[in-house]
């Protein structure tokens, strides 16, 4: 459904309808990002066809592990393996044309919450 108006004369409940319908069209197309929450060891994270990733945010836990982040098992093409010791925010930067993986691998004591943010339907 596109944005509808709201127009002078028209009622109350009309109006209503209207404005809920514009908002209900906002809110369904904003990209809620992914959260992983007290991750550690080798794992990785799905991400949908038409999709450009912004920022991935890494949050240590306990201690400061080490990372790398990649397109490939093990790889570091968004981030070479690295000791975090604080809050981090990486310029992902990432385009997805067809769906796939952002693959992380931790090392160390502790483990971190990550946050990765992105636009769906980004074409």
């Amino acid at each position: 459904m596109s944005q509808q108006y709201i127009v002078l004369g028209q009622t109350g409940e009309d109006a209503l309808v209207i404005l809920n319908g514009n908002f209900t069209q906002l809110f369904g197309s904003l990209s809620v990002p992914f959260k992983l929450i007290a991750v550690s060891g080798a794992f990785q994270q799905s991400i949908p066809a038409n999709t450009f990733v912004t920022n991935i945010s890494l949050t240590p836990i306990g201690s400061t592990p080490m990372i790398n982040i990649g397109l490939t098992n093990n790889g570091g093409e968004i981030l070479p393996t690295t000791q975090i010791t604080s809050f981090t925010l990486i310029g992902a930067q990432q385009y997805f044309q067809n769906a796939g993986l952002i693959y992380f691998n931790t090392s160390g004591i502790g483990s971190f919450n990550i946050r990765i943010d992105y636009i769906a339907n980004y074409n």
